[in-house]
């Protein structure tokens, strides 16, 4: 939800004819979202230049050539420039990715792959999904330290929040939302035949396995172990046919207009609660649904990883396109994406499912 507020905040400062510097950062943007909310209507870059920092040293080093009086207006204009170059590149289509042999990592080729239940996409819905069992996967700690606000309190605040305010804050407000129905819950979901080669993962209709429909290219490590998420997957030159599951939640856009009008009215704090309740309950129902894959596959509840784009095995955002499309997310779900790759209602997720049993995160 944050990521979403980056865009609107650099469009109202241009709107107000400021041009304040603006840096962006965390973990599910990277470079390129940045260059593309810097644009206005998609054309003119935002006159302070938004400024995209992969953690604090780089934000420090950004902080230091914004000081430097005899370098800053350079520094600002090349940022803006490559702003435009890479809306201009995005449309040009991707290359093929080579992968030196032994660059490769040890990930070993599965010779017996899964079989899923089904090829294709599968929809769930408000009555096919309850929110009790949705609410056991609720990760507390994020929605309690994160969402609402419990982090950098002391061991004895935390706790004494939790107790007094947030346990008791959390059970009315479940109980609401299930009364009331605030949360729209969907998911559509698939498995979808792929092969890989090199660093590039290719997948095919369900209904015609030999017709291409995308190609999601992943960044390498450059160093041992040297992982891509491409090794997961069984190769083009093996002839056998693996399967990726992928799935896109939300809770809907109804709670996003309750949380709109209780601000109008003052409530800021029942709609900052509520706010962080649906951000968390979307990542619950990723979690839930994962599950839901594993147990289809018949296979152990700890094996493999969901990875999601913007984070840095798949960094690419504009790789959401292609699992929306091939989801019909928009259709079957309600769930759309901005030119900037973000999902709309904000409080949904989308998801590859990596099931090989040596999957792990890793940094690039």
């Amino acid at each position: 939800s944050t990521s979403k507020q980056m865009g609107i905040c650099v469009q109202e400062l241009h709107s107000r004819g400021l041009n304040y510097p603006v840096l962006v950062g965390g973990a599910a943007i990277n470079r390129k979202y940045g260059h593309r909310i810097s644009l206005i209507d998609d054309k003119t870059p935002y006159d302070g230049a938004v400024f995209y920092a992969k953690d604090a040293f780089e934000g420090l080093d950004v902080m230091d050539r914004l000081s430097n009086e005899d370098k800053k207006d350079v520094f600002i204009q090349k940022v803006k420039e490559e702003a435009l170059q890479s809306v201009k590149d995005k449309d040009k289509p991707k290359e093929t990715v080579q992968t030196n042999q032994k660059n490769r990592s040890d990930v070993k080729q599965l010779s017996e792959l899964i079989k899923p239940p089904f090829w294709g996409t599968k929809v769930l819905k408000e009555d096919d999904l309850q929110l009790e069992e949705i609410f056991k996967h609720l990760a507390l700690s994020e929605l309690y330290r994160l969402s609402w606000g419990g982090r950098g309190k002391s061991k004895e605040e935390y706790q004494k929040l939790v107790e007094e305010e947030f346990r008791p804050t959390l059970d009315k407000l479940k109980d609401e939302v299930m009364n009331n129905s605030l949360f729209l819950t969907r998911i559509v979901y698939g498995y979808f035949p792929c092969q890989s080669e090199g660093n590039a993962l290719f997948l095919y209709d369900p209904k015609n396995q030999d017709k291409q429909i995308a190609r999601f290219t992943f960044p390498r490590q450059t160093k041992a172990p040297w992982l891509c998420l491409s090794d997961y997957f069984t190769s083009k030159a093996s002839g056998l046919m693996d399967v990726l599951p992928m799935q896109v939640v939300t809770v809907g856009d109804k709670v996003t207009g309750i949380c709109d009008a209780l601000n109008e009215n003052g409530d800021y704090t029942k709609a900052y609660y509520l706010h962080g309740l649906a951000v968390q309950t979307a990542e619950a129902m990723a979690n839930y649904n994962h599950h839901r894959i594993l147990s289809e596959l018949k296979i152990p509840m700890d094996q493999g990883k969901r990875f999601s784009f913007g984070y840095p095995a798949c960094p690419e955002l504009d790789d959401q396109e292609a699992l929306m499309g091939a989801l019909n997310a928009e259709k079957e779900i309600g769930v759309s994406i901005t030119s900037a790759f973000q999902l709309v209602p904000e409080q949904s997720t989308s998801a590859l499912i990596i099931t090989h049993p040596e999957a792990v995160y890793y940094r690039v």
